[in-house]
């Protein structure tokens, strides 16, 4: 069994929560068999074990410290009309193959876009959510002559929005 971890299992709820993740999400994040442990651990039936504990706050840090490096990309460079795109599912293990080599589910990115806008419309930056559409998406990519980067995304975010918005005119 596990060492004992050190934070309550109401501060394992909340940092569970913050990171975007589902009680299912957690389980498999944590290799626990069923979800009946992530239950008994915010219930407080059972302790948080320290892997668990060093797992969410890890996962925390990592999203505060992601939030952080956006902001200062778009505060050094002063662009204040910026584009985060979420995914579908499928999408998501598509263009996301970040997360998904280290078994990290989509809430935690859908969390990490959650706080990166609120992070930048607090710095009255004009802040766009734009799902992506793979097929306008990869059109985009051979008309303009490009290959898939985090940089081609964002080009083709503010594009599908323009043109959205156009034709909802």
């Amino acid at each position: 069994m596990s060492r004992r971890g050190t934070i309550t299992s109401e501060e394992y709820k909340a940092l569970r929560l913050a990171a975007g993740l589902t009680q299912e999400e957690a389980r498999q994040l944590h290799g626990c068999q069923n979800v009946r442990t992530i239950k008994n651990w915010e219930s407080g039936k059972s302790f948080v074990s320290q892997i668990a504990e060093d797992r969410i706050l890890f996962i925390n840090d990592y999203i505060a410290k992601s939030t952080a490096e956006v902001v200062k990309i778009f505060k050094d460079k002063k662009i204040f009309d910026i584009y985060l795109i979420t995914y579908t599912p499928q999408d998501f293990i598509l263009f996301r193959q970040d997360f998904v080599k280290r078994n990290l589910p989509q809430g935690i990115h859908l969390a990490m876009v959650a706080r990166t806008y609120a992070a930048l419309k607090a710095l009255g930056a004009k802040v766009h959510v734009v799902l992506m559409n793979k097929t306008s998406y990869f059109s985009f990519l051979g008309a303009q002559g490009l290959k898939d980067s985090e940089e081609s995304r964002a080009a083709w975010a503010a594009s599908y929005l323009k043109e959205k918005t156009a034709d909802n005119a």
